[in-house]
């Protein structure tokens, strides 16, 4: 009887270890992939300067910033294409940009009434969606910095993006009725499908697929609490998924979605593949960037700046900031706009 009450009581002690080890998510205290996950742990914390109306150049292998850029009044929306860095001053209605092999604004370029938001163009410009003020028309600029079109669009345009050789347009109306998204064949000018999606639907995400063929867009529906998923190769909406509160930005990065939920304050992880939320990471919400198998994030509101591990879902670093503003990736680096207010509202 002895024996066989000692083996229980080591039969009960091995139960209640793996309970804890499960709880917590295994040896190491990892949380299990599609469980909530904490933003602790980090390897990495401080503060980077930044001035007011300029754009940061991070080096995601030191997370240093070897360069801050003077540009327009109150820079936004950044995209990298054709090799350049470009950038919306939005108070000067203005597009500048910028070569990273010297760090110089090459050139800006005015003419529209209220640019907004940007997208990389294959031919190395970029697309442009003038927003705040009438004629909406979504423009490309040369990867010179020269308007060599523009497209009207039936309400106020907002996000856009490239994909499948067509341009993605969300029209946010100041109601913010049902949302709407156009797809714009470039070679003609003219819309060739219309989405109906969530109220609210502003930023737009596309996920190539090898071959440039099919793919997939992901809206954030912000007044709807959803993100859509439309189906490049059959037109049609495939999916809606339900993603905290506000959802506005989204992300493609390490195979999954990634969105920003401003409302609830945190990161939701969605696998494409299931079209379902797999992760979310509290506390941590802004404008993101993809680089390599890392999600960096600014927090717009309280200035802050996380480096993400995709894998892990895990924050590694994360450096107080003075301005905040929209995040891209290129040449070997991470850019962020710093305006003295943040402001991404596209409506008149």
């Amino acid at each position: 009887m002895p024996l066989l009450a000692g083996g229980t009581a080591a039969l009960i002690a091995l139960v209640v270890v793996l309970a804890l080890l499960a709880l917590s998510g295994g040896p190491g205290g990892q949380p299990p992939r599609g469980s909530t996950s904490g933003s602790t742990a980090l390897a990495t914390a401080g503060s980077i300067p930044v001035v007011q109306d300029s754009v940061l150049r991070l080096d995601p292998t030191t997370n240093t910033a070897p360069a801050d850029i003077p540009v327009g009044a109150e820079p936004e929306a950044v995209a990298f294409s054709g090799g350049y860095l470009w950038v919306v001053n939005r108070e000067d209605h203005t597009i500048s940009r910028i070569d990273p092999r010297t760090d110089t604004v090459l050139s800006t370029q005015g003419g529209l009434t209220g640019p907004c938001n940007l997208a990389a163009d294959p031919g190395g410009g970029v697309w442009v969606t003038n927003c705040l003020a009438p004629p909406y028309v979504v423009a490309r600029m040369s990867r010179q910095g020269v308007i060599d079109e523009t497209i009207p669009v039936p309400d106020v345009p907002a996000g856009v993006v490239f994909g499948t050789g067509d341009v993605w347009v969300s029209l946010l109306p100041p109601s913010h009725v049902r949302g709407t998204v156009v797809r714009i064949d470039p070679s003609t000018g003219k819309i060739v499908h219309a989405f109906r999606v969530g109220r609210g639907a502003e930023y737009l995400a596309f996920d190539e697929v090898p071959g440039g063929e099919g793919g997939s867009l992901w809206v954030g529906n912000a007044d709807d609490d959803t993100v859509s998923k439309i189906d490049a190769g059959f037109d049609q909406v495939e999916a809606t998924i339900p993603v905290g509160s506000s959802p506005f930005q989204v992300e493609i990065g390490g195979g999954f979605v990634w969105v920003n939920s401003r409302g609830e304050g945190a990161t939701y992880e969605i696998d494409p593949a299931s079209d379902r939320v797999v992760g979310i990471i509290q506390g941590v919400r802004g404008t993101m960037a993809a680089f390599g198998g890392t999600l960096w994030v600014a927090n717009v509101d309280f200035p802050t700046l996380w480096r993400v591990d995709m894998r892990s879902g895990r924050v590694v670093a994360a450096f107080d900031l003075r301005f905040a503003g929209f995040l891209a990736a290129g040449a070997g680096s991470i850019w962020m706009s710093a305006p003295a207010v943040f402001d991404d509202q596209c409506c008149p």
